[in-house]
């Protein structure tokens, strides 16, 4: 492997774990600034817990799993109203 290969996943990790270490608060506040890997790390907390609930409301995971997109898409859209 070569080590242009290496680096990428290097700073995806740094990446991944800065955010790891961020309160709700502030990656909501990277969220709206447009900071991809502040959804990411949004989704990766709070997405399970979503579809889960979603899942035993809907009983069918299809609709379950557009739920929850449309949950994201919605809080992700609306973000300057988050008080």
């Amino acid at each position: 492997m070569s080590s242009l290969f290496l680096k990428p996943r290097g700073l995806l990790f740094r990446i991944i774990f800065r955010m790891e270490s961020k309160s709700d608060a502030e990656l909501l506040a990277l969220c709206g600034a447009g900071e991809a890997a502040a959804h990411g790390e949004v989704l990766r907390r709070y997405g399970g817990r979503i579809y889960g609930y979603l899942l035993r409301l809907a009983e069918n995971p299809a609709d379950a799993e557009d739920l929850a997109q449309e949950t994201f898409i919605k809080a992700f859209s609306r973000l300057e109203t988050y008080d």
